[in-house]
């Protein structure tokens, strides 16, 4: 119980104060540094100054902090995340607007899948899935949600709080959605809950209500697909909120489209940008929808083959069940009857939606057939203003210039060879941090969040018992970088610089002005974390001497160090709601081997059935608490 109270505890806390993380702005080059507050900036060479890095850079304890970038804070803990969350369902759709291009790999001899009508080839360019049970699900001869709400709350689920209501009904300018324009906010919503296959191509939805025309082609690729770019956060949400601005901006389509998307635009992007393309030898786009799709520029690329074609068999007579005469296909789907063969049917066609949101699951933490390539990704973070808020951030307001500049820096990405494993995996140096400072912080969290506003009744015990369980998270892991030698004043400040480099040092060296800001944002997020656990011990110190020297305890004493805590505990909250870090939100529970730990997302999924706004007419956001076990039976009850 103490352990879920605990919980709750941060959730609480962490939920109230988001809204104020979302306040804070991140500047560009241009704009006057915002720095953690307390992290003082350490000078480093700004690439605007003329002086040429030449690359490759090495990174060594002796002048590192020569090499920094000026990154500030808000761009920083961005930047982090961006690099965190590339290609991982999860920690996309948690951040659905993306604002960056990843240079990516699909290595020879990977398996590609793409639903089709009576077995027709693909036209380019066109949407092939990772996954098979993906392609299935779009094309399978049962395919119909029945648009189900989220399943109840289960009983033992924590009710953790909701982010706060005013962050949620705020539109891209920060002004609330007003009612008469909700039906315009995201895209053509209503055509996609009556009857979204009439409007739809491709493999984005069914044109042939026959249920032995659908096909399921296997294609392999007979060598690397080494020209991709990777779209970071949901990019394959249809949603005129952003989550396509970075299409929109690829394609150079005019920004009055960019809120008023239409469905038709997603292919018309989808071929400018492969034409645009075409003399760079872009292979194709890699977007996110509930796992992960490639478009296909071009099929007939000696890159890629057709491995087979297998039509599905009829549905009846594959499980030997007599076809319903009196019934046309499709009604099956729609009618509630007593027949057992019909209501079979109807399971199996939701059950085949479970298994393409079982196969999203799978790529929570990422899909490794997908390699990235860091060293040239294009990012607007650090290249013009953007709100921190991942479900706020637009690319609709940029400059021209600044658009020309990423289109620029695409293609000169594309011009050199992709190649992942030469440089730095940034990915896997923000996963070692995460996994060992992220439990880490949420202990301390709640272990303050549990001693705050509470002067007043604060014995001399509880003090001490926080001091110690305090000194006992931050002592060892801080001692181990503290030098005696050092004496005096000097040994927190080294310890600190010591345990920054140690977290942040990358593996190989810089290759190119994009690692050296990854570098440096990833430094800058260390150092914030560092500063805290400092600050932390600092205050358990006191605490444990106060304590321990006074057998009792005067008034003005207790809420001395009442208001020290409560700073405290202000402060790390701050930190963890601007880092908002994937890890944080997870089940309440482990959930069973028949179940899933669903994270909402935009798509043909039965819980919100496409749209990017909710009941209210609000931004559809994903709180701690939305993240719930669901099986089969709970979308069919």
């Amino acid at each position: 119980m103490a352990a879920v109270m605990g919980r709750l505890g941060f959730y609480v806390v962490l939920a109230c104060v988001v809204s104020a993380g979302f306040l804070y702005a991140g500047f560009g080059r241009d704009r006057e540094l915002v720095l953690y507050p307390g992290v003082p900036w350490v000078p480093g060479s700004d690439p605007d100054d003329g002086g040429g890095a030449v690359w490759p850079v090495q990174v060594s304890w002796d002048g590192y902090k020569e090499q920094l970038e000026p990154v500030d804070w808000y761009n920083s803990s961005a930047l982090f995340g961006t690099v965190n969350n590339a290609l991982r369902r999860k920690g996309s759709d948690l951040n659905p607007v993306g604002v960056s291009f990843i240079p990516a790999v699909i290595p020879a001899n990977t398996l590609l899948y793409h639903g089709t009508l009576h077995g027709k080839f693909p036209d380019n360019p066109e949407w092939i899935a990772m996954d098979p049970e993906f392609s299935y699900n779009f094309k399978n001869g049962l395919w119909r949600w029945r648009g189900k709400k989220l399943p109840a709350k289960k009983p033992d689920h924590d009710q953790d709080s909701e982010v706060d209501q005013n962050a949620r009904g705020q539109n891209v300018r920060g002004q609330v959605v007003a009612e008469s324009e909700h039906e315009q906010v995201s895209f053509d919503e209503q055509s996609l809950e009556d009857g979204f296959e009439s409007d739809m191509e491709g493999d984005l939805g069914v044109t042939d209500q026959s249920q032995d025309a659908s096909s399921l082609l296997t294609f392999i690729t007979k060598k690397p697909l080494d020209k991709l770019i990777l779209l970071d956060g949901a990019s394959g949400a249809k949603s005129s909120f952003g989550e396509m601005d970075t299409q929109m901006l690829w394609s150079q389509m005019e920004r009055s489209r960019w809120t008023r998307m239409q469905i038709r635009d997603e292919r018309i992007m989808a071929k400018k940008i492969c034409e645009w393309g075409r003399p760079y030898g872009l292979d194709g786009i890699i977007r996110l929808e509930i796992s992960f799709e490639v478009i296909i520029c071009d099929f007939h690329s000696p890159k890629i083959d057709l491995l087979s074609n297998v039509t599905y068999p009829n549905p009846y007579e594959f499980l030997g069940l007599p076809a319903d005469h009196d019934s046309d296909y499709y009604s099956l789907l729609d009618e509630f009857t007593d027949s057992p063969s019909q209501a079979l049917i109807r399971l199996l066609s939701q059950s085949a939606g479970y298994d393409h949101i079982k196969s999203g699951e799978s790529h929570y933490n990422g899909d490794y057939r997908i390699e990235l390539d860091y060293r040239h990704m294009i990012t607007a973070i650090n290249r013009t203003y953007l709100t921190p808020d991942t479900y706020l951030r637009r690319l609709d307001n940029i400059t021209q210039e600044v658009q020309d500049g990423m289109i620029e820096d695409i293609a000169y990405a594309l011009q050199h060879p992709i190649e992942p494993r030469l440089g730095n995996n940034w990915q896997l140096l923000t996963d070692t941090i995460v996994a060992r400072l992220a439990p880490l912080l949420y202990t301390l969290n709640t272990t303050l969040a549990g001693h705050t506003g509470s002067s007043q009744s604060q014995s001399i015990d509880d003090l001490r018992a926080l001091g110690v369980n305090l000194t006992t998270g931050t002592y060892n892991i801080l001692r181990m970088y503290s030098d005696n030698t050092t004496g005096g004043a000097n040994i927190t400040d080294d310890a600190l610089d010591s345990f920054v480099f140690q977290y942040s040092k990358p593996t190989y060296p810089l290759y190119s002005e994009t690692d050296r800001l990854i570098w440096s944002a990833i430094y800058q997020v260390v150092r914030a974390i560092g500063h805290q656990l400092f600050s932390i011990f600092s205050l358990s110190k006191d605490i444990i001497s106060t304590t321990y020297q006074n057998h009792e305890l005067n008034q003005q004493l207790i809420t001395e160090l009442s208001r020290k805590i409560d700073v405290q505990s202000a402060e790390l909250n701050r930190l963890l709601t601007d880092l908002n870090w994937s890890y944080y939100y997870q089940c309440s529970h482990k959930c069973r081997e028949d179940e899933l730990c669903m994270v909402p997302t935009w798509g043909p999924t039965p819980y919100h059935r496409w749209k990017t706004i909710d009941e209210h007419g609000q931004r559809r956001r994903v709180s701690y608490s939305d993240l719930q076990c669901i099986g089969l039976y709970d979308l069919v009850e």
